[in-house]
Protein backbone atom coordinates (compact mmCIF):
# COMPACT_ATOMS: atom_id res chain seq x y z
CA UNK A 1 0.00 0.00 0.00
CA UNK A 2 2.45 2.12 1.21
CA UNK A 3 4.35 2.37 -2.48
CA UNK A 4 1.04 2.58 -4.49
CA UNK A 5 0.59 5.93 -2.11
CA UNK A 6 4.18 6.97 -2.87
CA UNK A 7 3.72 6.59 -6.72
CA UNK A 8 0.35 8.73 -6.26
CA UNK A 9 1.39 11.03 -4.50
CA UNK A 10 4.49 11.54 -6.80
CA UNK A 11 2.23 11.54 -9.74
CA UNK A 12 0.44 14.38 -7.93
CA UNK A 13 3.34 16.79 -7.15
CA UNK A 14 5.18 16.35 -10.08
CA UNK A 15 2.98 19.30 -11.72
CA UNK A 16 3.73 21.38 -9.12
CA UNK A 17 6.95 23.17 -10.08
CA UNK A 18 5.51 24.05 -13.15
CA UNK A 19 2.90 26.42 -11.52
CA UNK A 20 6.02 29.13 -12.01
CA UNK A 21 7.31 28.04 -15.84
CA UNK A 22 3.96 28.70 -17.30
CA UNK A 23 5.83 29.64 -20.37
CA UNK A 24 7.78 26.34 -20.99
CA UNK A 25 6.98 24.02 -23.92
CA UNK A 26 5.31 20.69 -23.43
CA UNK A 27 8.54 19.42 -24.17
CA UNK A 28 10.42 20.81 -21.91
CA UNK A 29 8.33 19.67 -18.87
CA UNK A 30 8.49 15.99 -20.23
CA UNK A 31 12.35 16.15 -20.74
CA UNK A 32 13.00 17.17 -16.87
CA UNK A 33 10.30 14.35 -16.16
CA UNK A 34 11.98 11.43 -18.76
CA UNK A 35 15.87 12.62 -17.07
CA UNK A 36 14.49 12.73 -13.28
CA UNK A 37 12.01 9.93 -13.23
CA UNK A 38 13.23 7.47 -15.73
CA UNK A 39 17.29 7.91 -14.71
CA UNK A 40 18.06 9.95 -11.99
CA UNK A 41 15.40 8.86 -9.20
CA UNK A 42 15.59 4.66 -10.28
CA UNK A 43 19.45 4.08 -10.14
CA UNK A 44 19.13 6.78 -7.02
CA UNK A 45 16.47 3.99 -5.42
CA UNK A 46 18.75 1.42 -6.28
CA UNK A 47 21.61 2.64 -4.73
CA UNK A 48 20.20 3.69 -1.92
CA UNK A 49 18.62 0.01 -1.17
CA UNK A 50 21.34 -2.67 -2.83
CA UNK A 51 25.17 -1.42 -1.69
CA UNK A 52 26.28 -3.77 -4.61
CA UNK A 53 24.33 -2.54 -7.65
CA UNK A 54 27.15 -2.63 -9.66
CA UNK A 55 28.32 -5.99 -8.97
CA UNK A 56 25.14 -7.86 -9.31
CA UNK A 57 25.08 -5.99 -12.95
CA UNK A 58 28.56 -7.23 -13.53
CA UNK A 59 27.98 -10.72 -12.44
CA UNK A 60 24.49 -11.05 -14.55
CA UNK A 61 24.47 -12.28 -17.88
CA UNK A 62 25.41 -10.68 -21.08
CA UNK A 63 22.50 -11.73 -22.74
CA UNK A 64 19.86 -11.09 -19.78
CA UNK A 65 21.53 -7.10 -19.42
CA UNK A 66 20.84 -6.72 -23.42
CA UNK A 67 17.30 -8.18 -23.19
CA UNK A 68 16.52 -5.97 -20.89
CA UNK A 69 18.09 -2.73 -22.41
CA UNK A 70 15.91 -3.58 -25.77
CA UNK A 71 13.33 -3.71 -23.90
CA UNK A 72 13.10 -0.46 -22.31
CA UNK A 73 14.56 1.01 -25.68
CA UNK A 74 11.74 -0.02 -27.63
CA UNK A 75 9.35 1.20 -24.21
CA UNK A 76 10.67 3.96 -24.97
CA UNK A 77 10.07 4.20 -28.74
CA UNK A 78 6.61 2.89 -27.97
CA UNK A 79 6.50 6.18 -25.32
CA UNK A 80 8.04 8.59 -27.88
CA UNK A 81 5.49 7.94 -30.68
CA UNK A 82 2.38 7.51 -28.73
CA UNK A 83 2.34 11.51 -28.76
Amino acid sequence: MLIFALGGLAGAIFYLPFKKVKNWAWESYWLIYAVCGLVVVPWAMALTTSPNVFSVLKAAPANELTYCFLCGAMWGVGGLTWG
